[in-house]
């Protein structure tokens, strides 16, 4: 008996031991994005000195047919001016290479002209590695102008982005510091604004572990029109000794969140590094191909990658590919968890294509069962897979979750990459939402005001006896029914229940009955509305605001679009609730008005990163009009609300003559620079703190870094006249002694 007991506490430790072995939980949060995705492409190396002279290869070909939306071409430096003032216009390699970059472009491709191996003429030392020099960075800075302005003037190309690449490692690369990066972009800057060329100079094209090179080119040119990205090459991130520390990628992750723009991988590759090791035909290549996307895109929350030596009979040439056609520009990375070292996992998301993706490699020898939590309810999710069992980009087969729970066995040793659809392709909208699972999780069905049988749930997605939870907006009630037909026990909800089991509700409902909260009404519910713009009769104003979470407003496609409610009397108004659809507006402000025509911005929202709905409290002001100003798309579309909600108390009495006039008023309790009013349609005043008030550069800068104005000032106020200026948001700086104080302000 004694033999027994200790074979089963045996038993159960080894079970145990398993369990935590092979069964591996990871978390998903699609509401939580760490970077937009710019793209994925390639870089083609062909003519760089005397390679190929095609145009279009196989190769490309096949980067094209999967949805490439990067390309970057090795500029055929010693060929394009091989002496100084020389150009070799009708060459081969120098045609081939402009003739690559226009295809891409008239593709809708984001194209890079990369610099490598320049003519000897411009470098001393030519022969020496890296310390090969650039002797006048004037020259330098007309040579890769002169190549821009043929291609504008002869071939209508715009290339995107220069990289010169990799001044900081050995070869045959150029060798400069800092400082002289600096310099080629500010002579680049100069020479493409006073030629019309709107290319920008990528900030870096180091390796990995250069990080600081670039902060510091960063930090000195990231205003100038032409600073494009910071660029990066990571295909030294895998070698055959071990792979380099996880803390270089983290790094870059860790700034990127402090900086205004994305990163880029312009040379992102295991095969670039070992192109000549048998090793990139195993399963090892497959291997560190993958590690190396994981640490690029999660952890170091690079935007964008371009593989170096596509080969389509390498087995890890399906890495690549697998990116390319899933992540696609306008998508997010979103946060996971990772439960080992065996499974590492990039989860991305795309709110306009309704796209959902997950890539997981198992490096593990053995199989290994996960459960990944978080994923579209009941969406069925498509694995395709390659691995060293002899899977060749194999789509393996279609998985259902549970609710919101992916559970499968990868197999040992495999990239696995699971696609499907988002499900709901914007948040829950509207009065009431039910959902299937706690807490306010799995299947969900916005719900307007209305009575709602068995029959009416069904057909809009709700089984009978399924409900879990249910989020219920302010002002507004909901009744669950046991029975069809409002019969049988029921339960009144006036606000958020994440678990309705706690009300002995769980999975019992029939019917539903959704209405308004007498005395507290959504101001805005049926009120006249005003819209600078609608996308058709079908998204018109009136639907933002008829308690419908399916019908729809929808601007526009272009910036700096308003929707206006009249409230039909003066409130105290504190609230104002938008549901976005996908097309959000990532800048937007809430004015208040009286009269229709002169608007106090009480609330204003910039850099907004998803489509959440955005519930804007506190607020506080008299109204008979709100609007809506929205700035900047976060997405090609228009802007778009489900729900405009407005909510406050009614006021005595005729306030309109009390409502104060914005270019009036400066805004009370800001320190440092305040510039107002906002929006303006011309005239800005300006106000500098004390110290500020000589010796100081103040600068207009567009949304897009130029700066559009800049003179020195001598007092304390100043006045910008912007009437010229196109509507939009700007930035107002000041300057002075190495340190700003920056403003916003809009321009109507």
């Amino acid at each position: 008996m004694k033999h027994v007991t200790i074979s089963l506490f045996m038993l159960f430790i080894l079970l145990q031991t398993a369990s935590k072995t092979f069964a591996q939980d990871i978390y998903i949060n699609l509401s939580a994005p760490r970077q937009t995705v710019d793209g994925a492409g390639f870089c083609h190396e062909g003519d760089r000195q005397n390679g190929n002279y095609y145009i279009l290869d196989q190769r490309i070909q096949q980067m094209l047919d999967n949805n490439m939306s990067l390309f970057r071409d090795m500029l055929p430096n010693k060929t394009w001016e091989p002496s100084k003032g020389v150009y070799n216009y009708n060459d081969d390699r120098v045609l081939n290479c402009i003739k690559r970059l226009k295809i891409m472009q008239d593709r809708g491709i984001k194209t890079i002209l990369g610099i490598w191996d320049v003519p000897n003429w411009l470098v001393s030392n030519p022969s020496a590695g890296s310390n090969r020099k650039i002797n006048n960075f004037d020259d330098f800075a007309w040579f890769i102008t002169s190549f821009l302005l043929h291609g504008k003037n002869n071939y209508g190309l715009t290339v995107d982005f220069v990289d010169v690449n990799e001044t900081r490692t050995s070869g045959i690369n150029i060798s400069m510091t800092a400082q002289e990066y600096i310099t080629l972009i500010q002579k680049c800057n100069a020479l493409f604004a006073a030629n019309g060329i709107q290319t920008k100079m990528n900030l870096g094209s180091v390796l990995l572990w250069d990080i600081q090179y670039c902060k510091d080119i960063y930090n000195a040119v990231n205003s100038l029109p032409a600073a494009g990205y910071p660029s990066w090459h990571t295909y030294r991130g895998g070698s055959t000794t071990g792979r380099e520390p996880i803390s270089y990628w983290e790094n870059w992750g860790a700034w990127r969140q402090t900086i205004n723009r994305n990163l880029w991988g312009t040379e992102t590759d295991y095969d670039a590094y070992y192109w000549e090791n048998p090793e990139r035909l195993t399963w090892q290549g497959v291997e560190e191909m993958a590690v190396m996307y994981y640490r690029n895109y999660y952890v170091a929350r690079m935007s964008t990658s371009a593989g170096w030596f596509w080969r389509t009979d390498w087995p890890s040439h399906n890495v690549h590919l697998a990116y390319m056609r899933h992540f696609e520009p306008g998508g997010q990375v979103v946060e996971t968890s990772q439960p080992s070292a065996d499974v590492m996992t990039v989860a991305y998301k795309h709110e306009t294509k309704n796209k959902f993706v997950i890539q997981t490699v198992n490096q593990s020898s053995t199989a290994r069962t996960v459960s990944f939590h978080g994923v579209p309810a009941n969406k069925p999710l498509t694995l395709v897979r390659t691995s060293e069992a002899g899977d060749r980009s194999q789509t393996v087969g279609t998985y259902t979750p549970n609710g919101g729970v992916l559970t499968i066995t990868l197999q040992a040793n495999s990239f696995n990459t699971f696609y499907g659809e988002l499900g709901a392709s914007n948040p829950p909208t509207g009065p009431a939402t039910v959902y299937a699972d706690c807490p306010l999780a799995g299947a969900a069905v916005s719900l307007p005001v209305g009575d709602y049988t068995q029959a009416q749930l069904q057909s809009l997605g709700v089984q009978n006896n399924s409900i879990s939870s249910v989020a219920v907006q302010s002002g507004y009630k909901v009744t669950l029914y046991a029975d069809d037909n409002f019969g049988g026990a029921s339960l009144e909800l006036t606000a958020d229940d994440d678990c309705i089991a706690d009300n002995n509700f769980n999975d019992l409902t029939s019917s539903i009955r959704v209405s308004a909260v007498t005395g507290n009404p959504n101001l805005a519910y049926n009120r006249p509305i005003f819209t600078t713009s609608n996308e058709s009769a079908a998204y018109a104003g009136p639907y933002a605001v008829d308690a419908d979470g399916n019908t729809r407003w929808s601007s526009a496609y272009a910036n700096n679009q308003s929707i206006v409610v009249d409230l039909g009397a003066n409130y105290s108004v504190n609230r104002v609730r938008l549901a976005w659809e996908a097309a959000y507006a990532r800048d937007y402000q809430i004015q208040f008005s009286t009269n229709n025509t002169t608007w106090t911005t009480v609330r204003e929202f910039w850099g907004k990163s998803s489509a959440a709905p955005d519930d804007q409290t506190g607020l506080s002001g008299t109204a008979r009009y709100v609007k809506v100003y929205c700035i900047n798309r976060a997405t090609a579309y228009g802007f778009s609300l489900f729900e405009f909600e407005v909510y406050g108390a009614p006021q005595a009495g005729n306030l309109m003559a009390a409502a104060p006039v914005a270019s009036e008023t400066k805004p009370a309790g800001q320190e440092g620079i305040v510039a107002w009013p906002s929006p303006t349609r011309g005239i800005v005043k300006v106000q500098l703190p004390a110290g500020w008030q000589k010796g100081c550069r103040l600068e207009v800068i567009s949304s897009t870094g130029k700066v559009l104005l800049s003179r020195q000032i001598a007092g304390g106020s100043e006045e910008l006249d912007l009437a010229s200026l196109p509507s939009g948001w700007y930035v107002i700086r000041a300057e002075k002694n190495g340190k700003q104080l920056v403003s916003r302000i809009v321009k109507d």
